[in-house]
């Protein structure tokens, strides 16, 4: 009977340790309006440019887009969208190409940032946005290189 109580009282807290579990308690009322408007990257690769534009469509909804342009023409694309779903929320996104999104659990969330990660994604793994004293820093690893994408708002 101890044996049984011991076994009882270590899953109630393994369950409340749960990341999953601790994101949806402290994202049920997420608010992400820290990334809205447009973002340019200053960190971006010679003779390219990458923008990133935010939009709410709903207090569940936020949509995004992102692109990279080289000599004027667009080189990538993706849709990106932050859903809640039954009080989790989502970082969604369908690259240039692909016919599904990829989806990451938010695991983190505060007034301004998010971590969201995808264990079983090649890469990345998890993903990352902050707003920074200069604009919005996002980061992908995991899987693959780290890769630091820093933004100032342009609208």
């Amino acid at each position: 009977m101890r044996t049984l109580l011991t076994l009882l009282t270590f899953l109630v807290f393994s369950a409340f340790s749960n990341p999953a579990i601790e994101a949806s308690k402290s994202s049920k009322d997420a608010n992400f309006s820290w990334l809205l408007g447009s973002w340019q990257r200053i960190n971006d690769k010679e003779g390219q440019q990458t923008f990133e534009h935010w939009k709410q469509a709903s207090n569940e909804l936020y949509l995004g887009m992102g692109c990279t342009l080289k000599d004027g023409d667009t080189i990538w694309k993706e849709d990106i969208r932050l859903r809640k779903v039954e009080k989790k929320w989502y970082f969604e996104v369908t690259g240039q190409g692909e016919d599904q999104a990829t989806s990451f659990i938010l695991t983190e969330v505060n007034d301004k940032s998010f971590i969201c990660k995808n264990p079983e994604n090649e890469f990345p793994k998890v993903i990352s946005y902050k707003e920074s004293a200069t604009g919005l820093i996002a980061e992908i690893s995991g899987g693959g290189p780290h890769i630091l994408f820093e933004f100032n708002k342009i609208d």
